[in-house]
């Protein structure tokens, strides 16, 4: 009997493995070099390629996977620390954060997202309507949540 969670942690390794050669091999082609594994890229080279994909609108989280890709590969195949990579890991991870947020709809742009809620319910049932209508649950659900708050 095969054990699933090896299957599926075998899959990830394999994926991670695939990902990181893909990126290694556009970086080396964007800088004209050959994707040989002794060539050992530094801080410059991936923040110049970074930028590229920047200024071709390539969104953060993927430029995060992209980071992510050359750590597994540096870590992996080339049998290096990551160094300098972590930090611009950090970094992009910072950036979805705020993307994020800004990103969010304001208090006049709420409406148009989950619709119209009572203003005369209580703030906490008001809240906990937008959140379940945010998540994507059925009003039926908000129903017999909202019943559930009251009962209590």
């Amino acid at each position: 009997m095969i054990n699933s969670d090896r299957l599926r942690s075998t899959t990830k390794e394999d994926k991670d493995e695939k990902f990181a050669k893909i990126w290694f091999q556009a970086l080396a082609r964007f800088h004209r070099v050959p994707p040989l594994v002794s060539w050992q890229f530094n801080r410059e080279q991936v923040l110049a390629y970074l930028r590229d994909r920047l200024s071709n609108g390539v969104p953060t989280w993927q430029r995060l996977k992209i980071v992510e890709g050359l750590i597994w590969y540096r870590v992996n195949f080339q049998n290096l620390k990551p160094d300098f990579l972590e930090g611009l890991k950090v970094v992009l991870k910072r950036t979805i954060v705020f993307e994020r947020i800004d990103a969010s709809p304001g208090p006049e742009e709420i409406e148009d997202v989950v619709g119209k809620i009572d203003p005369n319910e209580p703030d906490v049932i008001q809240a906990m309507r937008r959140s379940l209508r945010g998540l994507g649950h059925a009003y039926n659900t908000e129903k017999a949540y909202v019943q559930k708050v009251r009962s209590i």
